[in-house]
């Protein structure tokens, strides 16, 4: 709804969190539209809100190295 590739819910049982692919130039709109959609609307969430909605970029991953 939002302009998300893909969001997957991860940690459910722990709180929670989302952790969804964004093109680049959706991203402030799609920050923009969450923090209304879900912070704005708790007071409780709204004060976690610095600290919880943020962006980043994927790594490589992880990597095995094997002697031959």
């Amino acid at each position: 709804q939002f302009g998300a590739i893909g969001s997957r819910l991860t940690g459910a049982g722990w709180g929670g969190c989302t952790v969804s692919m964004v093109p680049t130039d959706k991203l402030n709109t799609f920050l923009k539209n969450v923090k209304k959609a879900y912070y704005q609307t708790d007071a409780q969430r709204l004060a976690l809100e610095n600290n919880s909605l943020f962006a980043t970029k994927p790594g490589r991953g992880a990597l095995v190295f094997v002697e031959a």
